[in-house]
C-alpha cells in the first residue's frame, strides 16, 4: 500500500511538473500525511531514517531559497515527502539518481535543441522514473 500511495502520488505530482511546471502543495501535503500513517501504523523505519529522509527535502528546499528559485521549492517539499517512505539512504539516492538523469538528459535535449543552459525543465518527471527504477531493482521500500 506504501508503494502505491507513493508512486500513485508522485505521479501525479511529475505529470503536474510536466505540463505545468508548478505543483500544488495539497498533493504533496497529502503524500507526506500518508507517510506518517504508514509509519505509525507499520513501523518499518526507525524515527532517525524518517526524519534524515525528511531533512533532505528540507535542505533542498533552503538550497531553493538560497538559489532564489533555481531550484523549486516544490522539488524541496516533495523530497520531504518521499523521504518520510524511503528514509534517509534511499531517498539520497533518489535525489542523486535524479539529479543525474536529468543533467544527461538536459544535455542531450539541450545540444539537439540549442536550449540555453537558463531553460528551465520539470524535475520530478526525472524522479518519478528513478523512483519506479529504485523500486523495481530492489531499492527503497
Amino acid at each position: 500500500m506504501e508503494i502505491i500511495s507513493l508512486c500513485g502520488g508522485l505521479g501525479v505530482l511529475a505529470l503536474e511538473d510536466w505540463k505545468t511546471k508548478e505543483i500544488h502543495v495539497g498533493v504533496i501535503a497529502t503524500l507526506g500525511v500518508l507517510g506518517v500513517l504508514f509509519h505509525l501504523y507499520l513501523g518499518r523505519l526507525d524515527i532517525l531514517e524518517v526524519f534524515g529522509g525528511f531533512g533532505i527535502g528540507v535542505l533542498l528546499y533552503g538550497i531553493s531559497m538560497l538559489s532564489k528559485g533555481a531550484v523549486g521549492k516544490g522539488d524541496g517539499l516533495c523530497f520531504m515527502a518521499t523521504g518520510i517512505y524511503l528514509g534517509f539512504w534511499n531517498n539520497l539516492f533518489l535525489l542523486w539518481s535524479s539529479f543525474l538523469v536529468a543533467g544527461i538528459v538536459g544535455l542531450v535535449y539541450g545540444k539537439i535543441r540549442g536550449l540555453s543552459k537558463k531553460t528551465q525543465l520539470p524535475f520530478l518527471p526525472y524522479v518519478f522514473v528513478c523512483l519506479v527504477l529504485q523500486l523495481a531493482l530492489g531499492g527503497g521500500l
